[in-house]
């Protein structure tokens, strides 16, 4: 019964408070006992009034509260959106692009003052009860904004969702942001130093702080967002389940170093077997972050741990920047599945991301590693590589892409370039990688693609572009001895001065279907474009664009179909296999 009671005195006070929003003075509203609006949170009550009556629409809703929000501005809930990277103007433009035209009600046009709407009357309840809760006597700008979020149904919520918007994000936006003008009555619990703003300028170890803030979201599996900044962490982080860590990044770019939320990694120098920078549990996620070792050189390449190392199900690493990491991302040491990398760029230096021990379907996507983000000068002050040496060490040591025991792995639009191997899929004590392999590519590598192992089930490679060269011996596709597994290219392209398009041993099956072979024998060697001695081949409706030999079948070929191909000038297929091969239907161009 005193629950209901409270619960009913609280919508009366909201009643009388919104009754007389418009009517009294600012002075004398601003004295309304226990629940006073700020100056703000009255103009931007304003606003929505202004903006219902001006779209002539019968009363005010969750839509005009978020209009009058952006019309005014300078709030501290303004100020927290845009420090989420969101642009009031385009916010603007999405809340009335969800409303749509304006009514041709003309009665309403007479009308200077509106009723608030069910919806906008839940959001105003729901902003008392943010205020009352973190212990304030008065509602802000900011208890709108969560009163906003909370009434779910409303337009207001859902153009916020659209720009990634959650309650999460704004508590953790507003954690380091001076609160509106009165104080809170109470505070839970006093400020801890360092605060983040003592932290965003590099010079300070922020680790211990970062942590702090992640072990206290964990207790609502919540999130913890970094303010634009440098970061400095000399530790590791360990982001815990149901956590995610996020930051500012506008989108790809090349090493921007003063721009956006900065993690600058001084940790673990030397130790390439040590812990993690950053360490994911199952759930949790980092996001908007750029990741910087500013210790690291190209002069004198030194190890460091894997930046990001995850286990478990579900680890999320969207919208990252790693600039110049050792090994960049490590999915594969601790049993996982239903990883899901997307919007990844970086250059590292010796493997960037390694796929294994997934039980379940992985997926990547938008991924681009190239000496560029690392070498290329942003104007930020901060001192490039060269660019010539940056080059020649991917070249001589790293991988791109790494993949061993996976069960069918999603990858799409994906590149590198520059790495002595593009993408590696390798023999583990867990197994051999099977998966779908869409708009792949591998640019100036040594080998564009190298195959130790893969499970029966197939790799199936579509859509990919592959391209070798800066080596002693380039070769884009190797298929080694020990493979058993299935490995098929459809619609690819394969051009640059290789010396060969693939060379193919094993016992497994190589298929090749309406691909495009540009280019190959540079050393000017007689090299066929494909050289296969081992398993079974297929190579069908594919076009052969250079004059030169282009298929070679060694005495261990078990089987071979060469059908329906076009030729430059001639058909040069040489057959030293006593095994069953076809081969017909084959034209000269």
């Amino acid at each position: 019964m005193v629950e209901r009671s409270g619960k009913m005195l609280l919508m009366i006070f909201l009643m009388c408070v919104l009754t007389i929003v418009f009517l009294i003075p600012s002075t004398a509203f601003a004295m309304i006992p226990g629940g006073r609006f700020t100056e703000r949170a009255r103009i931007i009550l304003k606003y929505a009034n202004e903006e219902a009556v001006k779209l002539k629409h019968y009363n005010i809703d969750t839509e005009h509260l978020l209009l009058g929000l952006i019309i005014e501005g300078q709030g501290i809930a303004a100020r927290a959106l845009q420090g989420l990277g969101v642009s009031l103007e385009k916010l603007e433009v999405e809340v009335k692009r969800m409303i749509g035209k304006p009514r041709v009600l003309p009665d309403v046009e007479e009308r200077k003052t509106l009723a608030f709407a069910p919806a906008a009357n839940q959001v105003l309840q729901y902003a008392v009860e943010e205020a009352r809760r973190a212990g304030y006597d008065h509602i802000g700008t900011e208890h709108i904004l969560f009163g906003m979020l909370r009434e779910k149904n409303g337009i207001a919520a859902k153009a916020l969702a659209s720009f990634g918007i959650s309650t999460d994000r704004i508590r953790s936006v507003l954690k380091p942001m001076p609160s509106s003008s009165s104080s809170p009555k109470a505070p839970a619990v006093p400020p801890k130093a360092p605060q983040a703003d003592d932290l965003r300028d590099g010079s300070r170890d922020a680790t211990q702080y970062i942590q702090r803030n992640l072990n206290e979201a964990a207790k609502d599996w919540g999130e913890v967002f970094l303010q634009a900044g440098r970061y400095r962490l000399e530790g590791q982080l360990s982001i815990p389940p149901g956590v995610t860590l996020s930051g500012i990044w506008s989108g790809p770019h090349h090493a921007r170093l003063r721009n956006g939320t900065v993690l600058l990694a001084y940790g673990g120098r030397g130790q390439e077997d040590g812990p993690p920078l950053i360490t994911l549990s199952p759930g949790s996620a980092i996001r908007g972050l750029t990741i910087f070792y500013p210790e690291q050189t190209i002069e004198d390449v030194q190890p460091y741990p894997w930046t990001i190392r995850g286990g478990g199900m579900h680890n999320n690493v969207m919208d990252v920047t790693l600039v110049n990491p050792y090994k960049g991302i490590d999915i594969g040491s601790v049993h996982n599945e239903l990883h899901y990398l997307r919007n990844i760029f970086g250059c590292p230096l010796k493997i960037g991301i390694y796929i294994n021990n997934c039980t379940d379907i992985g997926r990547i996507e938008n991924v681009h590693f190239n000496p560029h983000f690392w070498a290329r000068d942003e104007g930020d002050g901060v001192p490039r590589p060269n660019g010539g040496k940056l080059i020649e060490h991917l070249l001589k040591e790293a991988e791109a892409f790494v993949f061993g025991r996976t069960d069918w792995e999603y990858v799409l639009n994906t590149f590198c370039y520059g790495y002595r191997i593009g993408y590696h899929f390798i023999g583990t004590k867990e197994g051999g990688c099977n998966g779908n392999f869409l708009g792949i590519g591998a640019d100036g590598t040594q080998n564009a693609v190298v195959v130790h192992k893969s499970a029966p089930y197939g790799l199936l490679i579509t859509n990919g572009e592959f391209v070798s060269m800066r080596a002693e011996d380039p070769v884009e596709i190797i298929v080694g001895p020990e493979n058993s597994g299935a490995v098929q290219f459809n619609n690819c392209a394969f051009w640059g001065p290789a010396n060969q398009i693939a060379r193919i041993e094993g016992t497994g099956s190589v298929s090749f279907v309406q691909c495009n072979f540009v280019y190959w024998d540079h050393a000017k060697k007689n090299l066929p474009a494909i050289q296969a001695n081992g398993g079974n081949l297929t190579v069908q409706s594919c076009n052969f664009q250079r004059p030169r030999k282009q298929i070679y079948l060694g005495d261990n070929q078990r089987s071979a179909i060469i059908f329906g191909n076009q030729m430059k000038n001639e058909i040069s297929i040489e057959n030293e296999s006593s095994g069953d091969v076809q081969i017909g239907f084959n034209v000269v161009n």
